[in-house]
């Protein structure tokens, strides 16, 4: 599970990376997030196109629930945009990955999942961990809130957002994904996801509020690659015999916190605060605990 989980990880945090070079390169968001999502439905599709079409007829069966979903898949990747390019790569992740509480109570609650008292230590170090690390650069924080005033809303939308959307991927895979449909149900969200976010686009340049340009689709591409890797991994992960979801999403929210934090450093050169330090430690510690 380790090194699938790592994959699942270095692949959800690039997503992060590609959102920060969508405003270098002036990248549409929305019109990259709609070709997103039709990448990583192609991708879902046609590199497992034989056993996809085979059960084909399920599509009537999984379509509703993927509608739902797909329906939160757009909306949490703008509200992952947006908060990044207001507020910044450290405030998106961690408000993004603060959500774990939501998947964690999802597999304890509806699921009877038993982490243990070492693992459940672990998942409240994890969460202490994130809150040190979003505290962030005091002087960027408070640029950033003098700037943008109510987009300081976003993180807590993102919170509940990102929640919802990992609960109903362990909802997904446990009430209706199996050996054979796995891949066609991601299809069908990713699908969903890109057909909702088209429909919004077509009023866009009804309204002569958007303009197409290629560099959209092919920030659009780079992003779906990555965002189709990440769930495929993780999915690979929740159906490992005898997983626990509430444990790999700790891990897989904490190692996001870690290697974006990484990213920023090293590529974006933003600097580390003394409880942004104290927070790296704590997660470093909570995921030994979790994978104890």
């Amino acid at each position: 599970m380790s090194i699938i989980l790592l994959l699942s990880i270095i692949c959800a945090s690039f997503l992060f990376i590609v959102f920060k070079y969508f405003k270098v390169f002036g990248i549409d968001s929305s019109q990259g997030i709609v070709f997103n999502y039709f990448t990583a439905s192609a991708c879902s599709f046609f590199l497992n196109y034989t056993i996809n079409v085979y059960h084909l007829a399920e599509v009537s069966i999984i379509w509703q629930p993927a509608l739902m979903i797909g329906f939160l898949f757009i909306l949490v990747f703008n509200l992952t945009s947006i908060t990044t390019r207001k507020l910044g790569l450290a405030v998106a992740s961690v408000a993004a990955k603060m959500s774990v509480v939501i998947p964690v109570s999802v597999g304890i609650f509806l699921y009877s999942e038993q982490p243990g008292i070492i693992r459940i230590i672990g998942i409240g170090i994890a969460l202490l961990a994130v809150f040190f690390i979003s505290s962030g650069n005091k002087e960027e924080t408070k640029s950033a809130k003098e700037k943008n005033g109510w987009a300081w809303l976003l993180p807590a939308a993102l919170f509940l957002g990102t929640g919802l959307v990992d609960g109903s991927i362990k909802y997904a895979q446990a009430e209706f994904m199996n050996d054979g449909n796995r891949y066609l149900v991601m299809s069908v969200l990713f699908g969903f996801a890109g057909t909702i976010g088209l429909i919004k686009l077509m009023f866009d340049y009804v309204k002569r509020q958007a303009v197409f340009a290629w560099k959209n689709v092919l920030g659009g591409i780079c992003l779906g690659l990555f965002n189709y890797f990440s769930l495929h991994f993780l999915v690979i992960c929740l159906e490992e015999p005898g997983a626990q979801s509430a444990i790999i999403f700790a891990v897989l929210n904490v190692g996001i916190v870690l290697t974006s934090t990484l990213y920023a450093i090293l590529i974006f050169k933003e600097k580390l605060s003394l409880m942004n330090k104290a927070g790296i430690l704590f997660a470093l510690a909570a995921m030994v605990m979790l994978l104890a």
